[in-house]
């Protein structure tokens, strides 16, 4: 019984990291999206891309939805 609670309470606390971490890449999207320029900025681009594609992936660890 212990040991059931002591795995629900780290499975909490890694679902928590995962939602932290991905609030803060959420705001370094928005960081990233007042940079766009309208040339030049396709570096910006592809890093908004990476960063959202990582916060699907985190969706699906956390959710377990595509």
């Amino acid at each position: 019984m212990a040991l059931e609670f002591i795995k629900e309470e780290l499975n909490q606390h890694k679902l928590l990291g995962l939602k932290s971490y991905k609030s803060f890449l959420l705001n370094e999207i928005d960081v990233l999206k007042s940079k766009l320029q309208p040339h030049d900025t396709g570096h910006i681009h592809t890093a908004i891309g990476v960063l959202e594609e990582r916060c699907k992936e985190i969706d699906k660890q956390i959710y377990g939805v595509d």
